[in-house]
């Protein structure tokens, strides 16, 4: 535990300039590749017929997907779902 006013008072201060300046992720918007994936996830229900739609190999789609729940921090497709409505992204 750090007591001493000096360092406590540099601490608080590059905390406070740091997050000045960070971005707010919520406001992040899609690529064109991640509208259509989420848009994909949403109308087709499996992971074959929406990379063959969007004429990607089904592996590439799915990192996609995995990249879109770690982004909007679900842990089922269903989540994502949920949560890209919540943003506006669907």
């Amino acid at each position: 535990m750090i007591r001493q006013p000096g360092i406590v008072a540099a601490l608080v201060n590059l905390y406070e300039s740091r997050w000045s300046r960070a971005a707010d992720l919520d406001a992040l918007d899609l690529t064109a590749t991640e509208a259509r994936v989420l848009r994909a996830l949403a109308a087709y229900g499996k992971d074959e017929t929406a990379a063959r739609e969007l004429n990607m190999s089904l592996r590439k789609y799915r990192d996609h997907v995995a990249d879109l729940m770690g982004r909007l921090g679900a842990t089922t497709r269903f989540q994502a779902a949920l949560r890209a409505v919540e943003r506006g992204w669907l």
